[in-house]
């Protein structure tokens, strides 16, 4: 997952003109799709999603969200992910996804009610809180995100390593216009090779704070690991 997420240029050197017509359905060709997304390449995802996804593969229409929100459909994204919720509704973390693509979307009341029912917001700082805190932050419940993210930063000053979605937590304090915060946040989510850095840096939830320079930093590193391949 690292070679995938974090070495994109030698993934599609090696793999780039057969893999995705070798693998076999299933966890490998997952691995792909992601990567497809995390390197701009969201319309390819998507088509060879389409043609694949059925009722019975959930993580499958996961996918496809995340590629439709990539692409900028949000409304699309939301689409797959009631889909895949409605195959089993008690996949947190689709949840999470899809309160975010609501608070992208200026529907907090809708993403707030959302959090509230994973009940992640009673657990130990983790991913999902720092995604839970972003959507509070971008409703009426900011005072609540403040607290969740004061709590995250006192957590990654004694024990960094074992702090998930360090992204993720950046982009709550740009929510919150904790920008001091923001930046080193996502300077240690790039860092650490955090998985939620490419994450924020191939979908749009960064893109309302693009004139701060926590924004302008993160966009600036990661397109020099990201960047587009010349012969694609």
């Amino acid at each position: 997952m690292s070679l995938f997420l974090w070495q994109p240029g030698t993934t599609q050197r090696l793999y780039g003109d057969w893999l995705s017509d070798s693998l076999p359905r299933g966890i490998a060709f997952y691995a792909w799709i992601r990567q497809l997304i995390f390197t701009g390449e969201a319309k390819q995802a998507i088509g060879l999603l389409e043609d694949y996804v059925q009722d019975e593969l959930c993580q499958g229409w996961f996918l496809l969200a995340l590629a439709h929100c990539a692409a900028g459909n949000l409304a699309a994204a939301e689409v797959a992910l009631q889909r895949q919720l409605s195959l089993n509704s008690t996949l947190v973390a689709t949840r999470l996804f899809w309160a975010m693509v609501m608070a992208l979307r200026d529907r907090s009341e809708r993403a707030t009610s959302l959090v509230l029912q994973t009940g992640v917001l009673d657990r130990p700082c983790q991913g999902g809180q720092a995604i839970a805190a972003y959507c509070l932050a971008r409703g009426s419940k900011k005072q609540m995100a403040h607290q969740c993210l004061d709590a995250a930063v006192e957590s990654l000053a004694s024990k960094p390593a074992r702090m998930g979605a360090i992204g993720f937590w950046g982009l709550t304090a740009l929510a919150l216009d904790r920008h001091e915060e923001a930046i080193q946040l996502l300077r240690l989510s790039v860092r650490m090779r955090c998985y939620s850095a490419p994450f924020l840096h191939a979908t749009p939830f960064l893109k309302p704070y693009a004139t701060t320079p926590a924004y302008r930093w993160f966009s600036h590193r990661m397109n020099k690991v990201f960047m587009a391949f010349p012969d694609r």
